[in-house]
């Protein structure tokens, strides 16, 4: 029974974080065009290859945030809360980026998760 409870946890974390990379990739489906439009290095990735990346990243995330839930940590609610915080800037970025083409607000956010991800390796 024990086990059970502790699939959920992992089941859920990973629901969590894989659907947030789901519905920022259902908000930007339409406009990953803009990525063959901009000026990009020749050291960039070809497009096909960012689901693969993003998908294992988020369950890296969600196994990550399953750690963090279950852990003992006295930093584990400020964790959390800036951990769901980072959650949501990475849900903005691709839609200031490929939706809108905001490219300098999708700076300023790329920044802020920049800044929120050190915080959380830290507090993690």
């Amino acid at each position: 029974m024990i086990k059970l409870k502790k699939y959920k946890y992992i089941i859920l974390n990973l629901s969590i974080s894989l659907g947030i990379g789901a519905l920022s990739a259902i908000f930007t489906m339409n406009a990953m065009d803009v990525y063959q439009t901009v000026n990009l290095p020749k050291c960039s990735p070809p497009g096909y290859l960012f689901p693969i990346v993003w998908t294992i990243l988020y369950i890296l995330i969600g196994l990550a945030s399953y750690l963090i839930h279950r852990s003992n940590s006295k930093n584990k609610e400020t964790a959390l809360i800036i951990y769901y915080f980072q959650l949501l800037i990475n849900f903005a970025w691709p839609i200031a980026f490929f939706n809108y083409q905001s490219f300098l607000l999708a700076l300023a956010i790329l920044i802020t998760l920049c800044i929120l991800v050190a915080i959380l390796i830290k507090l993690f």
